[in-house]
């Protein structure tokens, strides 16, 4: 074998290998997890999402579950309101049990997918199946599979009137070992301190709660806490807690909308600041307006 043959071989062995242990690292960071794992997309710029228009009118939804009249009330609620430019689902399709398999969210997310012009995908704690409970939210959604967009487990997209950063709480602690924390608030706080985001409103959206009044006011990751009150955002706004929230800390208003079907009891409230309606926050025109379905 002459020199440039052997040059091709030993290059092309290289380039198999490098394959092999790609696939192999992957399977072990993620503990053998659902195939439905979307890979990390690495790097700023590809994170980000930029329109040539404002945000438009927008509604907010969380913990929508599997099947209920609730639930089904909302859709209709929604489908008589008008479509909407967006809608962000805040997670939680798939309490109590998770979803098993990518047909069955999909059967739970068409749904939403006709109500607005584009559905955006925030992961709950429960909107994956797996005996390990750190291994509950592990299951990412490809846009391309189900129309829901989901891109990355944090990403930023920018209107010509509002920048909105998005992480995904649910791993934020359950990979910690691999460095998700530090990866979604680098991305998170460059994002909000960037160029994109100058004068424009700002606004943090996630799964899990910080300033909230049911039953999860105490099963925060404390590290998640820290971070989403050392942001200089306008708005938070999550699911997680049953229930329809309002609070005000110095600039950032935290907003919790996930009333979507199971509701929960208001365990604390500080002035008239939560409410045990199902419902969910309907954004137009700058003002964010509290939708609750009638009983």
């Amino acid at each position: 074998m002459d020199e440039v043959k052997m040059k091709k071989f030993f290059k092309k062995l290289k380039y198999k290998w490098k394959l092999i242990t790609g696939v192999v690292t992957t399977v072990l960071m993620v503990g053998g997890a659902s195939a439905y794992w979307v890979a990390e997309v690495k790097g700023f710029e590809v994170n980000i999402t930029k329109f040539d228009s404002p945000l438009g009118r927008s509604i907010f939804i969380g913990d929508t579950g599997e099947v209920s009249e609730e639930r089904d009330n909302l859709i209709q609620n929604i489908k008589q309101s008008g479509k909407p430019e967006n809608i962000f689902i805040l997670g939680d399709l798939g309490y109590p049990s998770g979803v098993r398999n990518q047909k069955e969210f999909d059967k739970w997310l068409k749904h939403y997918l006709s109500l607005a012009q584009s559905v955006h995908c925030i992961l709950g704690n429960h909107d994956s199946y797996s005996k390990n409970k750190e291994e509950r939210a592990w299951l990412a959604l490809n846009a391309d599979k189900n129309g829901c967009i989901f891109k990355n487990y944090y990403r930023g997209l920018v209107y010509q009137d509002w920048c909105l950063g998005i992480i995904d709480s649910a791993i934020y602690d359950t990979l910690k070992d691999h460095d998700m924390q530090e990866r979604q608030e680098a991305f998170v706080k460059k994002f909000f301190a960037s160029e994109y985001c100058q004068n424009k409103k700002t606004a943090l959206l996630n799964h899990h709660t910080v300033y909230t009044y049911g039953s999860h006011m105490r099963d925060g990751n404390q590290d998640h806490n820290n971070f989403v009150k050392s942001l200089n955002v306008d708005y938070v706004i999550s699911g997680h807690d049953h229930l329809l929230a309002f609070t005000r800390v110095g600039k950032t208003a935290y907003i919790v909308s996930g009333s979507g079907a199971k509701l929960d009891e208001c365990k604390k409230r500080e002035g008239e600041n939560c409410w045990e309606k199902n419902g969910y926050f309907d954004y137009e025109n700058g003002v964010f307006k509290r939708v609750e379905l009638s009983e």
